[in-house]
């Protein structure tokens, strides 16, 4: 896995340096160039990958694993051993973690349209 501050040095570095030559040439201090220009185009960037690395989290991490995915077969065994219908209840467990990753996939696409409008104007 590559570490997150890869992702961010990357978006740092992928910044042209005529970015910085502008801002310099408006005055701009170095705290104000980075506050208003870099980190903006950076964040652009960087987007996507961080939010790749988030739905891998959520997917593959031993909390999820152990304690959620645990958790909901839990109560779909008691669920499912009152109604006798356990194939029924494991396609509805499939289905909310599908709709959970489903919908952190949506919400990075919104962020990243959002920040692609702004960045138009």
């Amino acid at each position: 896995l590559v570490p997150l501050a890869e992702y961010y040095r990357a978006a740092l570095m992928g910044v042209s340096k005529t970015q910085f030559e502008s801002a310099k040439a408006l005055g701009l201090s170095k705290w104000k160039t980075m506050r208003y220009v870099v980190f903006p185009q950076a964040f652009r960037v960087v987007l996507p990958s961080l939010g790749n690395v988030s739905l891998d989290m959520f997917k593959g991490t031993s909390l999820a694993a152990m304690i959620t995915v645990s958790e909901m077969f839990m109560h779909a065994k008691i669920i499912a051993g009152a109604n006798q219908d356990y194939m029924t209840i494991y396609i509805m467990i499939a289905i909310i973690y599908w709709l959970v990753c489903c919908a952190l996939g949506w919400l990075e696409q919104v962020v990243e349209m959002h920040l692609n409008h702004v960045a138009e104007r």
